[in-house]
């Protein structure tokens, strides 16, 4: 709560000074109507770098268009309330049409200065092209100060992978025992909402970087989404057990080893080796001759199995980013 107050508080400040920094500037240049430019700042400060941009070449390009539309509708019917409606008709067409609405409202404002003045001579139009340069490029100089939340990132995947690792020894207890007591599969409700949020700050780190790191923190929490089904899915399997075969204490041993291994820097090579053993071990075993016991060895091999491509994942992931 403290570091979203900080954060906010953090934000109204530079959305202030950032807009009067636009109004000095712009008076400073003898520009007209210049606390327009403040506003314009105001509204061009987005959340991320990348939405910033995007929003300010979209904006421009409609000012552009803006600019020509004022000009034929206020030549043809002249500077009247009249002409401004019909261009306002036109050019919220055309942004609705080419989703430029966020700059509807705000190049129109520009285009009322022609109005008020009665005149889109070129030094009116040069007034109104620097407002909207000097609006909308601090406002975007001021977004390229924001910073990736990287910490925040890390803390959150870190309760993730902590989630992970008491799933995966919560398996190891229940392969060595038929006994189901409060293992109803909730955990992963908390899972879910963990990778919930540590995806929504890579997505938001990624707009703030023009590097890749943001880029391996998202495939980084994928690569854990699709942990988190092969999870689900070796769970409903140990549900399935209702046999303890000679090799469940074996398989038990493995998983405990892993949810003790677990961490980001595990390429996985030692773990898939022994796995792959103990499928060729289990291989390599005569069939049992109880009903009971085949169908718990199959659930126990299909898990070892579920098990190797919950691995094969994590190596996956080194291999593109190490």
């Amino acid at each position: 709560m403290n570091r979203n107050y900080n954060a906010l508080i953090l934000k109204s400040v530079k959305i202030t000074a950032g807009a009067i920094l636009a109004i000095l500037f712009a008076s400073c240049l003898n520009l007209k109507y210049s606390a327009t430019a403040g506003i314009i700042t105001i509204l061009s400060i987005q959340n991320t770098k990348k939405e910033t941009i995007q929003t300010a070449l979209a904006r421009g390009e409609a000012f552009c268009c803006a600019l020509l539309v004022s000009f034929l509708c206020y030549n043809f019917f002249g500077y009247t309330t009249a002409a401004f409606g019909i261009y306002l008709l036109v050019f919220t067409t055309l942004c609705l049409t080419m989703k430029w609405s966020s700059a509807i409202a705000m190049d129109s404002v520009l285009i009322t200065h022609f109005l008020a003045e009665k005149t889109m001579n070129i030094p009116m139009i040069a007034n109104e092209i620097s407002l909207f340069l000097i609006g909308a490029g601090i406002g975007v100089l001021l977004n390229l100060s924001l910073r990736p939340k990287e910490n925040e990132w890390k803390d959150k995947m870190a309760e993730a992978d902590e989630s992970i690792r008491s799933i995966i020894k919560r398996m190891a207890e229940r392969i060595r025992t038929l006994d189901r007591t409060n293992y109803d599969g909730s955990c992963f409700l908390l899972l879910d909402k963990q990778l919930t949020a540590a995806k929504s700050l890579a997505l938001t780190n990624m707009d703030n970087t023009l590097g890749t790191s943001s880029c391996a923190e998202l495939d980084y929490v994928q690569m854990r989404e699709f942990q988190s089904q092969v999870l689900r899915q070796i769970y409903n399997s140990i549900q399935m057990i209702a046999y303890l075969p000679d090799q469940a204490p074996i398989i038990a041993d493995f998983f405990e080893r892993i949810s003790k291994e677990y961490a980001k820097t595990n390429d996985v090579k030692s773990l898939l080796d022994t796995l792959h053993e103990l499928i060729l071990s289990m291989k390599n075993e005569k069939l049992p001759t109880k009903r009971e016991e085949f169908e718990s060895r199959a659930v126990l091999f299909y898990i070892l199995k579920q098990l190797e491509e919950f691995l094969i994942l994590k190596r996956n992931f080194v291999e593109r980013w190490h």
